[in-house]
């Protein structure tokens, strides 16, 4: 069974001679067209469909579109013909042309399953959001134990900002696909979004087993360990995140849990890399700032380097980002 993959957010306009009231019957507004009478198609029409589908595979999609428009143009009532059309609009990025397409798939053939599910990633596209979750609610009713729909359910939820909904059906595609990390890693944001820090801790880490790390999952499962205090794993997540990505977000992170594990040396060492790649990234500068200014107070303010180094981070910090005021105090505390 075919399946068109999923471009979110894309657009298209119409193009000339598509205008309502000229185009051909398979782009007319879904309202607008009569439902034929069921007819089986012919040998010679399904022979053309097969051999749209090798231009396809071949990618010579203006081929395909062209032998499925004749084909349509004899026998409009042909469900797979749209599904095929609709799954070949979905690979252009043209969201509107494949949702009329697939609308009337599914409205020919009810318990079609690519017809619904492919819909539901055109109205996606078209960020119709909540007539795509309905679309994927057939699909789903069709094959329940489809993985993919669960996910795409998942994913539209949590657009939706309903993530307490979007658990329901992440966990039956995790369910479906126990040794998926990105299903995995997908569960885990949603848990996240829900709360669940631990649960997310738990999906992220066995995701990262299961695949190549990724920069998002890496700073999830950053967040979600700080929140419950795990100090030393999120430092050592941070790493991982340095090996893939060095970037200053990723050095600022160890910076900032270095700090809370009290391993200010380390600390002040990856603040200043951080700054390195990027002198203005503030979150750096305020790290670095504090942490040079707590090594300064543990050496009974004799250590004049570390004073100073913590009076130049966070007037730097202040002045590229004046609306600090817990930096504004620590400055006129210390006398900085």
């Amino acid at each position: 069974m075919k399946r068109a993959a999923a471009f979110i957010g894309a657009g298209w306009v119409w193009a000339a001679g598509f205008a309502v009231g000229c185009a051909p019957l398979y782009l007319q507004p879904i309202e607008d067209q009569p439902v034929p009478r069921p007819a089986g198609p012919t040998a010679s029409q399904i022979r053309r469909l097969a051999d749209a589908d090798t231009a396809r595979t071949a990618g010579d999609t203006e081929a395909a579109l062209g032998i499925l428009r004749t084909i349509l143009a004899e026998r409009p009532g042909f469900g797979a013909a749209y599904v095929d059309m609709g799954e070949i609009y979905l690979q252009l990025d043209q969201a509107a042309n494949a949702e009329v397409v697939l609308a009337r798939a599914a409205r020919l053939e009810p318990d079609n399953f690519d017809a619904w599910y492919g819909n539901g990633q055109a109205l996606e596209m078209l960020d119709r959001l909540a007539a795509a979750a309905e679309a994927y609610r057939r699909a789903r009713a069709i094959s329940p134990e489809s993985a993919e729909v669960n996910e795409q359910l998942a994913a539209i939820n949590m657009r939706m900002g309903i993530p307490r909904r979007a658990v329901i059906f992440a966990e039956k595609a995790l369910q479906l696909s126990p040794d998926s990390g990105p299903a995995r890693a997908a569960l885990g944001a949603i848990y996240e979004q829900t709360g669940r820090y631990e649960d997310a801790a738990e999906q992220f880490q066995e995701a990262l087993q299961l695949m190549e790390p990724t920069r998002p999952v890496l700073v999830s499962f950053i967040n979600v360990l700080v929140i419950q205090l795990r100090y030393r794993d999120a430092g050592n997540v941070a790493k991982e995140l340095i090996r893939i990505d060095p970037s200053a977000d990723a050095y600022e992170r160890l910076g900032w849990c270095s700090a809370r594990l009290e391993e200010l040396d380390e600390s002040l060492q990856a603040y200043r890399t951080a700054l390195e790649l990027d002198p203005r990234h503030v979150r750096a500068l305020t790290g670095l700032g504090t942490t040079a200014l707590e090594k300064w107070l543990a050496s009974d303010r004799q250590d004049a380097a570390s004073q100073e180094e913590a009076a130049e981070a966070l007037k730097r910090s202040l002045r590229i980002d004046s609306d600090q005021p817990e930096v504004l105090d620590l400055l006129l505390k210390y006398d900085l």
